[in-house]
C-alpha cells in the first residue's frame, strides 16, 4: 500500500500529477494561491485521491493522451462544490454526490469555478478487461441515489472517511485490497452496462462470453478451449475477441479465478474451509499451482495472505 497526505502549491501539484497520475494542463482560476490538499491511497495498481483544492482548470490534450504511459479509466466523484467536465462533444455538470466515468486515451477537460472537493479513482484498463469502450460510456452523468450509485459512492466515502484510522497492519491491507476490488468490479460493471449496443455485435458477443465465463469459473474443465466450443467458435476467433482488450482468454480467467479466491481467504465466514477447497471452489484443483499463481499476482502466499486477514 502507497499512502500520502500533502499540500501542494501550483507548480508542485503539477509535476505531482505527472509523475503519479498522468501529465495534465493545470491553470488556477483565482487571484489568489493555488493550493491542494490531497490524500492518496494506491492498492493493487488502482489510485483513490481526495482532492481539496481551490479554483482551476486542467486539461488533458490530444498530445497527452497519444503519450499516455498506460490507457486508464477514472471514475470522479463530487464531494462538495461542483465542476464542469468536457469529453467526447459532452458537457457534463457534477453536483455533491454524482459521478462520471472519463478515458484518459482521449482529450478531456474538468473546470471548477469554486473551491472544490472530489475523489478519483484511476483504474488500468488492463485491470478491467476492456480497451474499446463507446464513448457514450463516458463523461456521463452518474446518480449516486440510483443504480450502483448507493454502493459505488456509500463505498468510496467510507473508505475516505475511514483514512486517518487505516493502518499498515495486515488486516487493514486485507480489507482495502477488498474494498478496492469492489470499486474495480464496479467500474467494470458501469462499461459493460454502456457497452451494450446492438449495433456493435463483436462487443455483445465478448460480454456475453465473459458472463458465461464468469458464471462457469467453478468449473475446472472450463478453459479457452471449452469456451469456444460452447459458442461455436473456432479457438483463434475467441483468441481474436480478446485481444481487442489487450488480455487473453486464459489470462483474464486466471484473474477471475484468483481474485475470487482471494475474497473467500479474507472471508472470516468461511475460514473453516481449507485452502485446497476454497481452490476447487473456483475450479483450480492443483494446490501447488494455484499457490503459486497467487504468489505471483499478489505478492504473498495464500496462507499468508488468511492469517494476515485474522
Amino acid at each position: 500500500m502507497i499512502s500520502l497526505t500533502k499540500r501542494y502549491d501550483l507548480h508542485d501539484w503539477r509535476l505531482a500529477v505527472s509523475r503519479r497520475m498522468q501529465p495534465l494542463f493545470i491553470e488556477s482560476l483565482d487571484d489568489t494561491d493555488f493550493h491542494a490538499d490531497v490524500r492518496l491511497i494506491e492498492q493493487s495498481g488502482i489510485q483513490l485521491w481526495d482532492i481539496a483544492a481551490t479554483p482551476h482548470h486542467f486539461q488533458r490534450t490530444a498530445q497527452h493522451a497519444r503519450d499516455a504511459r498506460e490507457p486508464l479509466v477514472s471514475l470522479a466523484m463530487q464531494l462538495d462544490g461542483s465542476g464542469t467536465t468536457v469529453q467526447g462533444g459532452r458537457t457534463t455538470e457534477l453536483g455533491p454526490g454524482d459521478y462520471t466515468l472519463l478515458d484518459w486515451t482521449s482529450p478531456y477537460s474538468r473546470e471548477f469555478e469554486t473551491g472544490h472537493r472530489m475523489a478519483v479513482i484511476l483504474v488500468p484498463r488492463r485491470v478491467i478487461g476492456v480497451s474499446d469502450t463507446p464513448t457514450s460510456a463516458f463523461n456521463v452523468r452518474l446518480d449516486g441515489h440510483e443504480g450502483l450509485g448507493p454502493l459505488t459512492t456509500g463505498l468510496i466515502s467510507g473508505l475516505l472517511n475511514s483514512w486517518p484510522t487505516v493502518s499498515r497492519s495486515p488486516s487493514d491491507e486485507s480489507v482495502l485490497q477488498a474494498s478496492f476490488l469492489i470499486l474495480r468490479q464496479a467500474i467494470a460493471q458501469h462499461l459493460d452496462q454502456a457497452e451494450v449496443d446492438p449495433v456493435n455485435p463483436q462487443r455483445l458477443q465478448t460480454l456475453e462470453i465473459r458472463r458465461y465465463i464468469l458464471d462457469n469459473l467453478g468449473d475446472p474443465s472450463l478453459d479457452p478451449q471449452t469456451v469456444a466450443d460452447a459458442h461455436f467458435m473456432s479457438l483463434r476467433q475467441l483468441h481474436k475477441l480478446f485481444n481487442g482488450d489487450g488480455v487473453t482468454v486464459a489470462a483474464w480467467m486466471r484473474l477471475q479465478r484468483l481474485e475470487r479466491i482471494r475474497m473467500d481467504l479474507g472471508d472470516p465466514a468461511l475460514k473453516q474451509l481449507s485452502l485446497a477447497a476454497i481452490f476447487n471452489r473456483w475450479g483450480i484443483e492443483s494446490t501447488t499451482n494455484a499457490s503459486r499463481l497467487f504468489r505471483r499476482e499478489f505478492g504473498v502466499s495464500p496462507q499468508q495472505f488468511r492469517r494476515n486477514c485474522t
